[in-house]
């Protein structure tokens, strides 16, 4: 990273009162390759309040960092954050969060959207037998959504991981 800018940036953190902000902050310092970054997202793993560990343990999931396992597993059984510790775990290709994930494709109750969810959780995780769903859903997102959702791009991300071009099925 840039050394001018991360120094900037670091300034910037000693001066920010939100811990949302910091960890934010934190991860662009990560990105950067400076070591403040990543010991700032592990020390808020330890933090009182639980969107600050979750969001923690996120940022460190997205770096690839594995120190964000223990505390995303923790949320596999709370119903209202499972799928989105469960996708965070994807990254970094966890069983338990892959299980989960199996779990909410699998279960009559999950709605169609947290099913997709999962489905691109899945291909991020490496799980090859997951990319025809994946093309399905990325036909349907080119049929039916007039705008470009966010959705399409992790589909297509997904399937990019799973080294399959990101292109509607034809029928």
């Amino acid at each position: 990273g840039d050394a001018a800018a991360l120094q900037a940036l670091a300034q910037q953190l000693a001066k920010e009162t939100s811990d949302l902000a910091k960890l934010e902050m934190f991860y662009a310092l990560a990105r950067g390759n400076d070591k403040r970054g990543k010991d700032g997202l592990v020390a808020a793993l330890a933090a009182g309040r639980r969107d600050v560990k979750l969001e923690a343990a996120r940022r460190l999931a997205l770096l690839g960092d594995k120190r964000a396992i223990d505390t995303l597993a923790q949320y596999l059984e709370v119903s209202q954050l499972r799928l989105g510790a469960a996708e965070q775990l994807a990254f970094l290709a966890e069983p338990r969060g892959i299980k989960a994930l199996q779990a909410i494709r699998a279960d009559a109750a999950s709605t169609a959207d947290d099913k997709a969810r999962a489905a691109i959780a899945l291909g991020y995780a490496g799980k090859t037998e997951i990319a025809p769903v994946l093309h399905e859903l990325l036909a349907d997102q080119a049929t039916t959504v007039l705008v470009r959702s966010p959705q399409a791009d992790d589909l297509a991300v997904a399937l990019a991981a799973l080294g399959h071009r990101a292109e509607p099925v034809e029928d």
